[in-house]
C-alpha cells in the first residue's frame, strides 16, 4: 500500500537504458517531492450528533406491534456502537445465556421481547395542510424542490411520511 501522494514524474531520458541507469543512480524517488507524514487520528470519544429529529425517534425496534404513526425515543444503550463498547467493557460471563436479536428475517420470540412503559411511545401528528403549505413554499424558495407540488400531492407525501419532517424534504427533493 502506498502511504501518501505521488508527486509527477521525472522527465525520463530518451534512450535505452538511461532512465533505468538514472534510476539506480539517483534512487526509485529522485525528483518528487518528500512523503507527508500519514494524520494523525483523534484519540478520544466523539461526540454523536443528530442531523434531525429522524435520528433521535425511531420506528419501534425488536418487531413491536405498533401503528406507523408511533415512534418512541431511541435509548443510548440502543446505539449499536455504544452497546457494543458496553459489552466489551463488561466482564466475561462464566455462567450465561447469550441473546442475539434476529434480523428482519423472522420475529423474535415473545419470551424476549422487551417491555417498554406506555409513556416511552410518542404519538407524532401529522402535518395539517396550511403547515405542509409553508414548507412546500419554503423548500421552492430555498430552491430544495424544482416545483412546488399541488395540494393531493401534499397530502400524499405528508401521509408516507408520518409527520417526520426529514423524511418530508427527502421526499420533496424526489418530485
Amino acid at each position: 500500500r502506498r502511504v501518501g501522494h505521488a508527486g509527477p514524474r521525472p522527465p525520463a531520458d530518451r534512450g535505452p537504458g538511461r532512465l533505468a541507469r538514472a534510476q539506480a543512480r539517483e534512487g526509485p524517488r529522485a525528483g518528487r517531492a518528500p512523503r507527508q507524514p500519514p494524520r494523525r487520528r483523534r484519540e478520544g470519544p466523539r461526540e454523536g450528533r443528530a442531523q434531525h429529529g429522524g435520528r433521535l425517534y425511531s420506528h419501534t425496534g425488536y418487531y413491536e406491534a405498533v401503528s406507523f404513526k408511533k415512534r418512541r425515543m431511541i435509548m443510548p444503550n440502543e446505539l449499536r456502537l455504544a452497546n457494543a463498547l458496553r459489552v466489551l467493557e463488561q466482564e466475561p460471563v462464566t455462567n450465561g445465556v447469550s441473546i442475539v436479536a434476529p434480523s428482519y428475517s423472522c420475529s423474535i420470540s415473545p419470551r424476549l421481547r422487551i417491555p417498554y412503559h406506555k409513556g416511552s411511545l410518542f404519538e407524532i401528528p401529522p402535518f395539517d395542510e396550511i403547515e405542509l403549505d409553508r414548507m412546500a413554499e419554503f423548500y421552492t424558495d430555498f430552491q430544495v424542490a424544482a416545483e412546488r407540488p399541488d395540494g393531493s400531492l401534499l397530502l400524499r407525501m405528508s401521509a408516507v411520511t408520518a409527520g417526520n419532517a426529514a423524511e418530508f424534504r427527502k421526499f420533496i427533493t424526489l418530485t
